[in-house]
């Protein structure tokens, strides 16, 4: 919680100077309570009071647990810019955080029912870069004209990816996806490829996972976990005609 601390203090607060509780304790409380599914500001003061005595662990809450108008408050006067300049300092905490070897999967998603007036057919496309082990979305780029290539490409280029290792299922331009990770770490041919995963329906194993600097150790550790996973094949009929999906028992 020191980094959640540190991040929210350096979001200035727009409240007198006579306020009794504090900007970051605030922020905090409700940062946790939306993870916990709080969709407004009275579900956030009742998440609060319910976990009073974990809260207490890291925050000082001299007085006590903000009350629901003090939430509707703080964030009708905060200023959306600086906090999001504060989560983007949070991630980046995180990122630095996170070890040799660890998965950044990167996928694009269709937003349901985000579409134009006669354009159902074709709604908005977001692609995420997603931290397996955190399981924490890092950064998130909007596709335009639903290019799902060009925008994972974007958000590669938002993420420091010396030592992680990045999977994706339906990436086309590898070559494009490599160079970009290799102009992270400075030196050309540095980053290896491994396609692992299968691609995506109707399209050719493009996918891969990249290496970016990773010790060999990890790296071997790495290819002994992904032989131990399990994996499927299609069973075909005579015609070529795809039948049935007959999957593979997890080996121990």
């Amino acid at each position: 919680m020191k980094h959640f601390l540190t991040v929210f203090e350096s979001v200035p607060d727009p409240r007198a100077e006579n306020v009794q509780h504090d900007l970051a304790e605030i922020l905090i409380i409700a940062f946790l309570a939306v993870l916990c599914g709080a969709r407004h500001c009275s579900e956030m003061a009742a998440f609060g009071c319910a976990k009073l005595k974990f809260l207490k662990r890291f925050l000082k809450l001299r007085h006590g647990i903000p009350s629901h108008d003090t939430f509707s408050t703080v964030f009708r006067m905060l200023d959306p810019k600086a906090l999001d300049v504060a989560f983007g300092a949070l991630t980046s905490r995180l990122v630095e955080a996170l070890e040799d070897g660890a998965v950044v999967a990167v996928d694009g998603k269709s937003l349901k029912g985000a579409y134009d007036k006669g354009k159902a057919h074709a709604p908005k496309m977001m692609v995420s870069a997603y931290a397996a082990g955190l399981r924490l979305t890092l950064a998130t780029v909007a596709a335009r004209d639903r290019n799902e290539v060009d925008a994972a490409l974007e958000v590669l280029g938002l993420i420091d990816l010396k030592g992680k290792i990045v999977t994706g299922d339906a990436l086309r331009r590898v070559v494009d996806a490599r160079s970009t990770m290799q102009s992270q770490d400075g030196r050309d041919g540095h980053c290896q490829g491994r396609r692992l995963l299968p691609g995506a329906e109707g399209q050719p194993e493009v996918a891969f996972v990249g290496r970016a600097r990773l010790s060999g150790k990890a790296w071997e550790r790495t290819c002994r976990r992904q032989d131990r996973m399990p994996c499927a094949r299609a069973l075909r009929d005579p015609r070529g005609r795809r039948c049935c999906r007959q999957g593979a028992r997890r080996i121990p």
